[in-house]
């Protein structure tokens, strides 16, 4: 997400894990401190795994989720923001609606070993899944794992006369939310919206990345750049989380039948408690993994930084050239 700052730096990523804790306990996001004394980005698949287990599944997502915003004022690792205020759910469970566009896919097709059985599913990840959380104040944008879907094939266990899951495919879904603050307007430059009045306004919030609380201007590719990093890591994330989900879904299974056939099973399968149940925990997983390849996205002069100034910089030297032109006010954010 992008977001305004008071703190010392522009846009800093990330309150300490202190205060991460004490915002996530005020509100209730987690069971208690010793529950999650560390943060998100520490956890491994199987640790959350763990937690989720011992506390439940919404205190986990809600907890993993703390850190994925931008905001002014202090940011988590997906977002962009201006205040400290973590994103309110919008409805209890995920929903995917129809992808508009992949990102990051690792869609190689499954190998096979000489006995013909595969070795891995492949996967991939999709954007376009309908966000469960809304952007708090102070929030640009914000990117995050909706959901996990999973293709699979069956196996009959002769031995133990049981039909157990054998993945396919592991599709990870996300949603991105882009866009500028209340309030604020496109810095469209010299040739639109720059006048002598707000040139200086303008410059302000472009080198400072957005960060300034209370300024009106800022670029919405910037966000959507910014928010494009973090998407980035999705795929990866989801690609290292893959043994821990494949794990944990294929130890699922159910009795065999008198004459079932393999489409009978994976009906079965499907319709399963338990395996349904694990379809839901590898979002856990994934996120997981994320959250140690987003740490540093939002460093002072990191990756986020790098992708606003691509779109801010050439904006800002536009800006400042025309004025000095113009013969208009100096600015103290143009060299």
């Amino acid at each position: 997400m992008v977001a305004a700052e008071t703190a010392p730096r522009a846009k800093s990523v990330g309150r300490s894990q202190d205060e991460q804790a004490l915002q996530a306990r005020e509100s209730g996001a987690v069971a208690s401190r010793r529950s999650f004394d560390v943060s998100p980005a520490q956890v491994r698949p199987l640790v959350a795994l763990r937690m989720q287990r011992l506390v439940g599944n919404q205190a986990v997502q809600r907890w993993l989720q703390d850190g994925r915003s931008k905001r002014i004022g202090g940011e988590d690792e997906r977002a962009k923001t201006t205040l400290v205020a973590a994103p309110a759910p919008i409805v209890s469970q995920p929903v995917v609606v129809a992808v508009e566009h992949q990102v990051s896919p690792d869609a190689r097709p499954a190998t096979t070993t000489h006995d013909g059985e595969r070795e891995k599913a492949s996967t991939s990840v999709k954007g376009g899944a309908v966000a469960s959380h809304a952007l708090g104040a102070g929030m640009y944008g914000l990117t995050f794992e909706e959901s996990v879907k999973v293709s699979i094939d069956a196996k009959l266990d002769k031995v133990t006369n049981t039909w157990s899951p054998k993945l396919e495919k592991i599709v990870g879904h996300f949603s991105q939310q882009v866009g500028l603050l209340p309030g604020q307007s496109e810095v469209t430059g010299p040739s639109g919206n720059t006048t002598k009045a707000n040139h200086c306004d303008q410059a302000e919030n472009l080198a400072a990345l957005g960060n300034v609380v209370g300024n009106t201007w800022y670029m919405k590719k910037a966000v959507k750049d910014h928010e494009d990093v973090h998407a980035a890591h999705f795929g990866p994330g989801l690609k290292s989380a893959a043994p821990a989900i494949t794990t944990a879904i294929e130890a699922t299974s159910v009795a065999n039948g008198p004459k079932m056939k393999k489409a009978q099973a994976i009906a079965l399968l499907k319709a399963d408690a338990t395996f349904q149940a694990e379809v839901a925990n590898a979002k856990t997983l994934w996120v997981a993994e994320d959250n140690a390849l987003l740490a540093g996205d939002h460093a002072a002069g990191g990756p986020c930084d790098t992708a606003e100034h691509k779109i801010v910089d050439p904006m800002l030297k536009k800006v400042c050239q025309h004025a000095k032109k113009q013969k208009w006010p100096a600015c103290a954010s143009c060299p």
